[in-house]
Parts: C-alpha cells; sequence; structure tokens
C-alpha cells in the first residue's frame, strides 16, 4: 500500500477465507478500514465458487480449512 493509507487502485478487491467466523470478521474489518472491498467466506469450496464469480486481487486464506486439500489450495485462483 502506497504511503497515505490509499489502497492501489490495481489492487483492491481482497478474498477472505477462513473457517473461523471470528477471524473472518477481524481481517475483513481491517481491511476495509484502509479502503479495501472483502469479500469474507467460510471454506475452501465456497472460495473456488466465489472466485468463478469474481476474480479477486488478492486471497488471504488459512492452510487449514474444512473442505479444502492441498491440490485444490496449490491452484492459482484464476486457473480454478
Amino acid at each position: 500500500m502506497p504511503r497515505g493509507g490509499q489502497p492501489n487502485v490495481e489492487m483492491e478487491n481482497i478474498l477472505v477465507v477462513d473457517d473461523e467466523e471470528a477471524i473472518r470478521e477481524v481481517v475483513s474489518t481491517m481491511l476495509e478500514s484502509k479502503g479495501y472491498r472483502c469479500t469474507a467466506v467460510q471454506n475452501g469450496r465456497v472460495a473456488q465458487d466465489q472466485v468463478k464469480k469474481a476474480t479477486p486481487d488478492l486471497v488471504l486464506s488459512d492452510m487449514i480449512m474444512p473442505e479444502m486439500d492441498d491440490g485444490a489450495r496449490s491452484h492459482s485462483p484464476r486457473s480454478l
């Protein structure tokens, strides 16, 4: 993020993926307070569906979650 706290216009849509609701809320709230748009989802399958609808600029994901195996996690969102 450039100085001044404003997000880079080229990277503003962030997908937050975590099976713990509190983590999703804290991360999303923090990012939104910095001007980013966030979508928060609870598992890998929902994340894959979301990526197909609208490709995010960045995915922040918990590494160990229900419905997300190593093969699915290792793919680029653009290839899903």
